[in-house]
């Protein structure tokens, strides 16, 4: 399967993306299937968000549009790659949660004192 994926994608701007399809996942198709990929964040240093896209699920090529549709809403609802902070009820990439807790970077720096 090809990579053609976009890698020129702002970190930050898609930090602070609303969490939809169209912001988060791509459709891969290649010879025999069609492959979902997520983009997330990863960190390069603590203050350097980088985007890289991570394998989600393959279907059919012949997959319908409700069999992509509830691929898609399995991804979004998955807290491997989304969730709701505690403090700011946002829901943020998992990548830019605070390691240990279940509150954003963004409410670490504001309501903890942490310095990253």
């Amino acid at each position: 399967m090809e990579d053609n994926l976009d890698y020129s994608t702002d970190a930050w701007e898609l930090i602070n993306a609303p969490v939809s399809s169209e912001n988060f996942i791509v459709s891969v198709i290649g010879d025999d299937c069609l492959e979902l990929k997520i983009r997330t964040i990863e960190w390069n240093g603590v203050c350097t968000p980088v985007v890289i896209f991570v394998a989600g699920p393959t279907l059919a090529l012949d997959a319908s549009e409700e069999e992509i549709n509830a691929a898609h809403t399995s991804i979004l609802n998955n807290k491997r790659y989304f969730k709701t902070c505690v403090e700011c009820s946002k829901l943020i990439t998992a990548g830019y949660f605070n390691t240990d807790e279940n509150y954003c970077m963004g409410c670490a720096q504001s309501n903890h004192g942490v310095v990253y």
